[in-house]
């Protein structure tokens, strides 16, 4: 194994950081009311790897994709001994962050603060500080060219707090994939880099996410019989469904060992009868 004496530049870091997490207000992303703006951060990423790309007489690759306006992905390349060597990549390092109420906060969430060794901001850990610590490790392996027998990627990505929830368009990871954008880190191990802590983990919580739509009757409430009630109907399958969920995934055995919290669980998060009055019973209902 070769020691390429890597080590954190904390000044440069921070600097970067401190940037992403001014722009936070705009990196919010919870459709339709918050859809993130990642090229906000992203410029300052591109800005600290601007002098090590290849058509600035560096050695690394960048690609930017972009599915959105403002919305663009990054893959990053450091190049091994020739075209066809494995790859090691990291991937899932996302510049869009969980919507903050500055209301809630005792700080701004907008504004990163270190105390001691702590940082303060929205997106420290989940995830702009990855996105920070990625563009370091880039910028050293630029500067101290080593020779490698892999390649090492690196995928900067959009729309991970939202991840095409709802009717919003794919994005992000998903549409890379679908893309073939990310087809050539088949050739070796893909860590991802997205784990909302400070720490390396051998298991983390994740969602899949799905949709229900349901298609009732709709009449006056005072005539409940001539219609079909899509909220009690949304309510008896998502019922059946956690039935099902629960005989078919379990608690594991294993859960204690590798310090999860809790088994998996199949939850309804939020419910929409469309527009209409109190007096009607509706006709339709999407539950997420």
């Amino acid at each position: 194994m070769v020691n390429l004496g890597l080590s954190l530049n904390r000044d440069r870091f921070l600097n970067l950081l401190g940037k992403m997490v001014a722009e936070g207000e705009n990196l919010q992303n919870q459709p339709p009311q918050f859809v993130a703006k990642e090229d906000l951060a992203g410029r300052h990423v591109l800005a600290v790897l601007k002098p090590y790309l290849r058509e600035n007489g560096g050695v690394l690759d960048l690609k930017y994709v972009a599915y959105a306006e403002g919305r663009g992905n990054m893959i990053i390349q450091y190049k091994g001994e020739n075209e066809e060597c494995p790859t090691i990549a990291f991937v899932g390092s996302h510049m869009d962050v969980v919507v903050a109420d500055k209301k809630t906060w005792k700080r701004d969430p907008f504004k990163m603060e270190i105390d001691g060794d702590i940082i303060h901001g929205r997106g420290t850990t989940d995830c702009l500080g990855h996105v920070a610590l990625l563009a370091d490790l880039f910028v050293q392996l630029a500067e101290k060219k080593p020779k490698l027998n892999c390649t090492v990627a690196g995928v900067i990505i959009v729309d991970e707090e939202a991840g095409g929830s709802r009717d919003e368009a794919d994005v992000g990871v998903g549409r890379l994939m679908k893309e073939g954008e990310l087809s050539f880190l088949r050739r070796g191990p893909v860590i991802w880099l997205d784990c909302a802590d400070k720490q390396p983990n051998i298991g983390s919580g994740g969602t899949v996410q799905w949709a229900l739509n349901v298609k009732g009757k709709l009449f006056h409430s005072g005539f409940p019989h001539k219609g079909i009630n899509a909220v009690e109907l949304a309510m008896e399958i998502s019922s059946a469904l956690q039935r099902h969920f629960y005989e078919k995934f379990p608690p594991h055995e294993k859960e204690k060992e590798y310090g999860f919290e809790c088994s998996s669980s199949f939850k309804p998060t939020q419910i929409s009868t469309g527009e209409g009055s109190v007096n009607q019973i509706p006709s339709s209902v999407r539950m997420w």
